[in-house]
């Protein structure tokens, strides 16, 4: 008897790109699908932008920088009290005729506008700082570069030879 070797098929690529696309399809219609149940109402028309217009209520309180914050995570919330912030109440949400929680589960939070300015400078200044921090590397390298040559050489080679300014 002659026996006949077990063949492994070779495997073929598991998805085609017309795959993929009706895969992602699918998740996206299942996604669509998860939002609509899992968020209260129907859908707003209004553009987003406009649904979270907070001006009415910061110009009757210039004193205050109000923000929509997503509340279905606490964490979210439960960070922006860290940070000085404080919930709206419906009152004055009210009288500035704006929404104190949307439909979407967001909740309008304000706080004051110094602590916030201080927030923005130090975003400021740390942005700063990254745009030039290669350039303070940079020199630091041709500091060492130059220290080096006239400790081991004894090449005098000033640094702003070794620095490109632009």
């Amino acid at each position: 008897m002659t026996e006949t070797p077990a063949t492994t098929p070779i495997a073929e690529p598991s998805s085609s790109a017309a795959d993929t696309r009706a895969k992602l399809k699918a998740l996206a219609e299942s996604l669509k699908r998860k939002e609509e149940t899992e968020l209260p109402g129907a859908a707003s028309r209004q553009p987003r932008a406009q649904l979270l217009d907070a001006s009415t209520i910061e110009l009757q309180q210039p004193d205050f920088r109000f923000h929509y914050v997503n509340s279905t995570d606490p964490s979210k919330v439960k960070l922006r009290r860290r940070m000085g912030y404080e919930p709206v109440t419906d009152k004055e949400a009210e009288e500035a005729g704006v929404d104190a929680r949307l439909s979407d589960g967001s909740v309008l939070m304000k706080v004051p506008r110094p602590k916030f300015d201080q927030r923005v400078a130090q975003f400021k200044q740390m942005h700063e700082a990254r745009l030039k921090a290669h350039k303070t590397d940079v020199t630091k390298i041709a500091e060492s570069l130059v220290r080096e040559l006239k400790d081991k050489y004894g090449v005098n080679v000033p640094l702003e030879r070794l620095l490109i300014s632009e």
